[in-house]
């Protein structure tokens, strides 16, 4: 009896420290997941605050809408667009806080310079800030560590 009574109380024993081990895992684990959860929330603010959020057209959108506008010019007015104009270009344009608010979008017909279409990035922007069938948005070419700061439509006197 002795024997079985030592065995009986190792076992309830062993049941208890296994059952105070899981217990303790159990707290480790909770405690654990509230440390990764509050870890990536920082990481995610930290990430919100850091990346600027980026604008609510894109070039390709941006090309989608310069190609309607020559399209719709074709059918209400004459111009010096053609049927086969084609986009030879796309600058992002900035505002002065270094986000980009606009794309001009450069077009040709053939090898001729064909005007251009900007098109805004922003909702405050409308779709088609611009537009001019005939010559190029930009004359010159930018350098790598260059960008345009555009604050609304061009004037040309």
């Amino acid at each position: 009896m002795k024997i079985v009574g030592k065995r009986l109380l190792c076992i309830v024993l062993a049941v208890a420290m296994f059952s105070f081990s899981l217990q303790d895992f159990e707290v480790d684990t909770y405690a654990a997941e509230q440390e990764v959860s509050v870890t990536s929330q920082s990481t995610d603010d930290s990430q919100r605050q850091v990346a600027p959020e980026g604008p609510d057209i894109n070039r390709e959108e941006a090309k989608d809408i310069a190609k309607f506008q020559v399209d719709e010019t074709l059918k209400n007015q004459e111009t010096e667009w053609k049927e086969g104009t084609k986009i030879r270009k796309v600058y992002n344009l900035y505002n002065e806080k270094e986000e980009i608010c606009a794309y001009a979008v450069e077009l040709k017909n053939g090898t001729k310079d064909a005007g251009y279409v900007v098109v805004g990035a922003v909702e405050e922007n409308p779709p088609v800030i611009e537009f001019r069938t005939s010559g190029k948005f930009l004359d010159e070419g930018l350098q790598s560590d260059e960008y345009l700061l555009y604050d609304g439509g061009i004037i040309i006197r």
